[in-house]
């Protein structure tokens, strides 16, 4: 176990009388008293340095990464209700801007299940079949992704 000075060194905030280890299990956390808890989880480990008080850059940014993704997000769910400067998308047409957008939406539809195959070749699987079909009456399509549930964690 870390006593409470090493922890305090090594700029970690715990409550007053605990003490911690990390084994090949997880992190292990003790009070005064004996009773112990296990974390058990393969990146348990790295706890104690995401509780440090002056954290490094690379820690900050785990800290922060979800706080910057709900900004992102906020803020393109704010251009979407504010709507294009000039109020329109593009040309004069309503019927060319639901064209444009549909063109977009399958593309990037395709784009992302295409993305689905890529990365099951690179990890050494292969897509047993792809293709297009209708669901909820729009076309839609799909890349059967299942080989991906045996690879290993990481």
């Amino acid at each position: 176990m870390v006593s409470e000075p090493a922890t305090a060194a090594a700029g970690l905030r715990f409550a007053p009388g605990v003490i911690h280890r990390t084994s090949k299990r997880g992190l292990v956390i003790a009070n005064r008293h004996g009773e112990t808890v296990l974390f058990e989880h393969p990146r348990a480990a790295g706890l104690p340095t995401l509780l440090a008080v002056t954290p490094t850059p690379d820690q900050l940014a785990v800290r922060l990464g979800p706080c910057l993704l709900l900004l992102v997000v906020a803020a393109g769910a704010g251009c979407l209700v504010a709507g294009p400067p000039g109020g329109q998308l593009s040309g004069a047409s309503p019927a060319t801007q639901v064209l444009l957008l549909l063109v977009l939406g399958l593309a990037t539809s395709l784009i992302h299940e295409f993305a689905h195959a890529v990365v099951l070749v690179h990890y050494g699987r292969t897509p047993r079949y792809a293709g297009f079909g209708l669901y909820w009456g729009a076309v839609s399509f799909y890349v059967d992704s299942t080989p991906a549930l045996t690879l290993p964690r990481r």
